[in-house]
């Protein structure tokens, strides 16, 4: 029998996801992504690299205080072959001695917030579960699936990413522009903002329910 998978390390990729995702500015600590986009994940095994053959991986991602994939707020996902499109999915792209590097997806439609990333490896009867990282999943503006996208890549530079810009106000016969610093990328930011969602009196009331609603930009904007 084939002696138990050991994971060594897990690095979550940071620089490339934050590039290929857009998100290298909103935080440096922690893996940022956007949803319905594929990240990279490079697990690092200890004493024997992963054998299809005799291991079996599964990966769980949760938010919220009660996560249940009835909610939509948990889910859990083998290795497979290929990206299934509006599914979790994990799919192997290379393999090198102990070293497994993989692709994510997850749903365009899936709740935003942070997440927790676990994985369960087992070998035959045996098996060992090891936690992979946090990451926060936001909407994608990149995505045609997802109800935020944008067409244009001068509306996604201008409405996602710009730091600075202008606020209207007045009346509709007086309208002024005021230049404006959004600090979106400021330090702790996008913390922040995860705080202040979990302050909201339909969190208080609700919490599995208000996180489970998170998948709707109309909803979000109406909790904000």
């Amino acid at each position: 029998m084939a002696e138990d998978l050991v994971l060594k390390n897990c690095d979550l990729e940071l620089e490339v996801n934050g590039r290929d995702h857009h998100t290298a500015d909103l935080c440096r600590e922690r893996l940022v992504v956007r949803r319905g986009q594929p990240f990279w994940l490079t697990l690092h095994f200890e004493g024997r690299s992963y054998e299809a053959s005799v291991d079996s991986l599964t990966f769980s991602a949760v938010t919220g205080p009660a996560p249940s994939e009835e909610a939509g707020t948990k889910a859990r996902f083998p290795l497979s072959s290929a990206a299934e499109e509006g599914a979790w999915t994990a799919v192997v792209m290379d393999q090198q001695d102990g070293v497994l590097s993989l692709q994510l997806s997850t749903p365009a439609n899936a709740p935003v917030g942070l997440y927790r990333l676990t994985l369960e490896a087992s070998t035959g009867y045996q098996g060992s579960s090891f936690v992979l990282g946090h990451f926060t999943l936001l909407f994608n503006t990149w995505c045609p699936a997802d109800a935020v996208y944008l067409d244009s890549e001068e509306e996604r530079q201008e409405y996602v990413l710009t730091q600075q810009g202008f606020i209207y106000q007045g009346s509709v016969k007086c309208i002024k522009s005021i230049p404006w610093n959004f600090g979106q990328f400021e330090d702790g930011i996008l913390d922040i903002c995860l705080t202040l969602l979990d302050m909201n009196p339909r969190f208080l009331k609700d919490a599995c329910r208000d996180c489970s609603r998170r998948s709707s930009p109309i909803y979000m904007g109406r909790v904000v």
